[in-house]
This record gives structure tokens, C-alpha cells and sequence, in this order.
């Protein structure tokens, strides 16, 4: 019997090793002319885990007005050295999304609480948003770029109203007044404990299958205590 109490032991404290383990995501977007290229690093334990992907291309074709989702075949990979395939999505696709995404708004109100008590655990480490555009015509371009400061600005204040912004966003936008250009660069990273996404997790299964979250308002600051700001 000292075995098996001995797995059980092992079991919990392993458990609670990855309740406590911070998780670090890394976003990285870069549009520059028509290339799109989005990467999504996960990293644990100082780096001693840790895993890149990139996130398919959506590319639109202007003929048929179809859309293709390009897929490359060695994701996860820093360097792409493999073919492609493109998956195209129907009308009748388009349709379904749209019917699934109606049945979803019904459940947002319960979903936004949900989300607001994970996400009030959530550290912002890293953010960059650079901007170049212009639009051909310097009237035009100049009321645009201050309309995109104040956009920025809105998006950055709702992101340290929902999470713990832990950095001063760094924000940059260029306008050319000659020419026509969009190009964009989007860095962002933060971090949370996997024991935080599980409660979350179990929240929105059981929201999800009609009950009412059981757990409290802070049951994790009793758990964890509030320590977000260690690495």
C-alpha cells in the first residue's frame, strides 16, 4: 500500500506543480505589402518548454470572391520548407458559420463573465503595434492617422481595463502621404498560470451545459495568492 500512496502523492504534487506553472504566449503579426505572417510562441519554465506555430493565411480571391485558408505543412516549424495547400470555404460554409454564430451570441452574456474573471489574471509583459499607411491623398491619410491613434489608444485602454498591463504599450503609426501602402507589425505577450486557465475551463464547461459557475469570485487568490507579478 506505500506504493500506492506514493503515486497518489506524486500525482497531486505533479498536479499542482501545473496548477502554479505560469505559461508565456508570445503574439507575432507582420503584414508587409500583401504577405500576411503570423507566429504563436508557448513558453514554460524559463524556456525549458516551449513551442512555435504558425497560424494559417487567410487569402481572398478576387475572381470568385472565394476564400483560402493556406496551410503549411510543416507548422510548428521555424523554417518553412514545405509545400502548402489551400482549403476553400463555400457559401454554405459561410452560412453555417453564420447560424453557429448566432446560436454563441446568446450565451455572451454569461461567456463575458466568464472570460473577465480569467482574464483579470492575465499579464500584458509585451506590447508593440507599428503602423505605415497612406492612402494616396495627404488629406485623407492625415484625419486617418489620427483616427487610428485614437483606435489604438481605446484598444489599449480596454486591454488594462480587462488585464494587468504590466508594460507601457509601445504605439507608432507613419503616414505616407505619397503613395498608397498598409503595413503593420503587432507584438504582444503575456502570461498566466495554467491553474487559472483550468478554473476557467471548468467555468465555461459548466456554464456551457447549463448550469451556474459554483466557484467563487477569487477562489484561486486562496489557492495561489496573488503573486502574478513573479516570474
Amino acid at each position: 500500500m506505500i506504493w500506492v500512496y506514493g503515486i497518489l502523492l506524486f500525482l497531486f504534487l505533479f498536479m499542482l506543480l501545473i496548477a502554479f506553472t505560469k505559461l508565456t504566449i508570445t503574439v507575432e503579426y507582420c503584414r508587409i505589402g500583401k504577405n500576411d505572417d503570423l507566429k504563436v510562441k508557448v513558453r514554460a519554465w524559463g524556456g525549458l518548454l516551449r513551442y512555435t506555430f504558425k497560424v494559417p493565411v487567410i487569402k481572398a480571391n478576387e475572381k470568385d470572391m472565394s476564400v483560402s485558408v493556406v496551410k503549411e505543412s510543416n507548422m510548428g516549424q521555424e523554417k518553412n520548407s514545405g509545400k502548402s495547400q489551400e482549403d476553400h470555404i463555400t457559401e454554405s460554409d459561410v452560412k453555417t458559420g453564420i447560424r453557429d454564430f448566432k446560436e454563441l451570441a446568446g450565451h455572451i452574456t454569461g461567456l463575458h463573465t466568464i472570460a473577465r474573471k480569467f482574464l483579470k489574471h492575465i499579464e500584458i509583459t509585451q506590447f508593440e503595434w507599428h503602423t505605415r499607411f497612406g492612402l494616396g491623398d495627404s488629406a485623407s491619410t492625415g484625419s486617418t492617422a489620427g483616427m487610428l491613434w485614437t483606435i489604438k489608444g481605446l484598444m489599449c485602454g480596454a486591454a488594462g481595463n480587462y488585464m494587468k498591463l504590466k508594460t507601457q504599450p509601445v504605439l507608432s503609426i507613419v503616414p505616407i502621404f505619397q503613395g498608397l501602402c498598409l503595413d503593420t507589425m503587432v507584438t504582444g505577450m503575456v502570461r498566466f498560470r495554467i491553474g487559472h486557465a483550468i478554473i476557467g475551463g471548468l467555468r465555461f464547461v459548466k456554464y456551457w451545459k447549463g448550469g451556474k459557475p459554483s466557484f467563487g469570485n477569487k477562489p484561486l487568490s486562496k489557492i495561489f495568492g496573488e503573486h502574478n507579478n513573479t516570474a
